[in-house]
């Protein structure tokens, strides 16, 4: 019961959020901003979500096939679709964690499934953070670069000097979650990558938010020419951890608030960022939900 009330919480704080939102904005203004969208951006932001999508699976799969040798990618591609499901409901991403119960029910091994899904969103993280950085640098947006500078730090400590990782007390954590037994030293083993392994998996993840961070870009570019390319990378990284904020529902409501702020510093319309960050919530939020959803129903038959 607990866990519906915190999630129709979640539901209501969301709605509350959006309408406050629009009526920040104005109703008008929204209108307004959805007539004038350009059909062929929003197209380009839909064929972009497919690799978007397929990126993350892929570099899921590229770790564990690295530590367990040849996985087919299929059941790993439908557990990160249904990990997306759960991050609908789920507070601070959780359904990245809880993809690898899918994982593990299909393929066995549920400490490697486990650590690599863990691993996996570390390196998911330290490679947005990076390209915010970069793309802060470039611009010479001072306080966006110190602020992915010291995450894409810390990020690194965890990847490049793993032994630093308190196994035994996120191993208790995980056996009370999962109410399974689960083996320290291996835990440990699988989420320590090896140099090839650790590169091989960032180039992938470069990839993959390459193709986000352009679903993001032409999202605003739907409804403005007043958005530069590398300020929207250089943002992503606070867009997506504001998101995993458990406050509503897949950041819905709270991240748009954000993201009007973040965009009035260079001069986008608030209506405009808002109907772009709408465009996101759906394509990159519920769309996938939803294609995991009907694997998350179809396989409990």
């Amino acid at each position: 019961m607990t866990n519906y009330i915190k999630l129709i919480i979640q539901v209501v704080v969301s709605s509350a959020l959006i309408i406050g939102c629009i009526r920040m904005v104005s109703l008008k203004a929204v209108h307004e901003a959805l007539l004038k969208a350009n059909p062929g951006m929003l197209l380009i932001v839909l064929l972009l979500l497919p690799p978007a999508i397929l990126t993350r699976a892929w570099r899921w799969w590229y770790i564990i096939v690295r530590k367990e040798g040849h996985v087919p990618f299929w059941p790993v591609c439908k557990a990160t679709l249904i990990g997306h499901a759960y991050n609908i409901f789920l507070p601070a991403s959780l359904g990245d964690f809880v993809r690898s119960y899918y994982g593990w029910r299909e393929l066995g091994n549920k400490e490697v499934m486990l650590a690599s899904s863990i691993v996996d969103k570390v390196v998911a993280l330290f490679s947005l953070c990076l390209i915010g950085f970069v793309s802060s640098a470039a611009i010479g947006t001072k306080k966006l670069m110190i602020i992915t500078g010291m995450l894409t730090l810390s990020l690194s400590v965890l990847l490049f000097l793993p032994q630093i990782i308190p196994w035994k007390w996120g191993t208790y954590l995980f056996e009370r979650l999962f109410r399974k037994t689960f083996s320290v030293e291996r835990l440990a083993e699988t989420f320590r990558l090896d140099p090839g392994t650790l590169m091989g998996s960032i180039g992938i993840s470069l990839l993959g938010w390459a193709a986000t961070n352009l679903m993001y870009f032409y999202s605003w570019k739907a409804f403005t020419e007043n958005v530069p390319i590398w300020y929207s990378f250089a943002v992503a990284p606070l867009i997506n951890l504001m998101r995993m904020v458990p406050i509503t529902i897949s950041g819905i409501g709270s991240t748009d608030i954000f993201i009007v702020f973040l965009f009035r510093a260079v001069g986008m319309q608030d209506s405009d960022a808002l109907v772009g960050s709408m465009v996101i919530n759906v394509v990159l939020i519920l769309i996938p939900g939803v294609i995991g959803s009907i694997f998350l129903v179809g396989g409990r038959k």
